[in-house]
């Protein structure tokens, strides 16, 4: 890249030999394009991408992005654009980079880590006790191709845990709604399980 001369000499068949005739040209750099691909989870499918493209001149802040997201009217021109995909599947992601010369360059790579929701699920064991006895609650959930690595319980009486399968003992009676979702290696939020456990009085005696 830079400022380049060129020079022309011509030499006759009889051996004649002209003044050289000299012109200067720019040759412009040419972008690097590079982006990271995001992990996006269902049901939102939520994909922001990170543009990583560089050139050598330096001039990366007057570039012009186009993005296409591998499905029909999905693009945008920011240089870190955020998309919601529809569905799980696999999406050819393309990013088109042209610089302040107008020199371009494109990369294209396959989206492949859009995941489903993971459910969640749970037993309550036993489903009612009396004042002052425990309840075991059992996580039962599927995480899918997906690994558990944090439990949220609510148990319903202002009480949580982040157990994987927590006993909870309730201090007075009642219904009480208890809750699970988790969260998983890749960052995806389950669905939220739901159980009533039932807490009866001790009889009065009198």
């Amino acid at each position: 890249t830079g400022t380049i001369a060129a020079q022309l000499i011509v030499v006759t068949a009889s051996g004649c030999v002209s003044l050289p005739a000299t012109s200067s040209f720019q040759i412009h750099a040419v972008p690097l394009v590079d982006f990271d691909l995001p992990v996006v989870c269902m049901p939102a499918g939520v994909a922001a991408f990170t543009n990583k493209s560089t050139i050598a001149d330096g001039s990366a802040a007057q570039f012009a992005y186009s993005w296409n997201f591998g499905l029909p009217n999905a693009v945008s021109t920011l240089k870190d654009p955020v998309y919601n995909y529809p569905s799980v599947g696999t999406y050819a992601v393309k990013l088109k980079v042209t610089s302040k010369d107008g020199c371009s360059d494109s990369l294209t790579k396959s989206l492949t880590e859009v995941y489903p929701q993971p459910m969640a699920n749970f037993a309550v064991t036993p489903t009612g006790v009396c004042l002052g006895e425990s309840i075991t609650f059992e996580d039962q959930s599927n995480p899918l191709t997906q690994t558990i690595t944090s439990w949220v319980w609510q148990f319903g009486d202002g009480n949580s845990s982040n157990l994987a399968s927590p006993v909870h003992t309730y201090t007075s009676a009642g219904s009480f709604v208890a809750k699970l979702y988790y969260i998983t290696d890749k960052g995806c939020v389950s669905d939220t399980a739901e159980r009533v456990p039932i807490i009866h009085p001790y009889p009065v005696v009198n």
